[in-house]
């Protein structure tokens, strides 16, 4: 008797198939996309590198709008990476209680 479960989430595709016959193995096959953006990182309890995020990845922070992204990517570029999280506080519109906000959602370096 074959078992065939389904399931599929946030581009992420994933097909387990499971045989209760023992003459048959068991096998899995996975498909995970090549570029995760900034809300699949969140749900997947990622961070998002505020180094490399792109506008996009910064929009998926609670509290960080168009508005706020630009600044952040414009600040990035003008005086390069940030060192901590709390290097946020040098951009115009992020405040401490701004900062508290997003904190837990982004780092500055990847996490491995």
């Amino acid at each position: 008797m074959n078992w065939a479960l389904r399931f599929a989430t946030i581009g992420f595709l994933c097909v387990i198939s499971i045989s209760c016959s023992q003459s048959k193995p068991t096998s899995y096959v996975v498909s995970i996309p090549k570029a995760v953006n900034g809300p699949q990182h969140l749900l997947l309890g990622q961070t998002i590198n505020i180094n490399t995020a792109t506008a996009a990845d910064l929009e998926a922070l609670p509290g960080i709008g168009t508005t706020l992204a630009g600044r952040i990517i414009s600040d990035r570029d003008k005086h390069g990476p940030f060192l901590t999280v709390a290097d946020l506080e040098r951009v115009p519109g992020i405040g401490k209680s701004k900062l508290s906000q997003i904190t837990t959602f982004i780092s500055t370096a990847p996490k491995y």
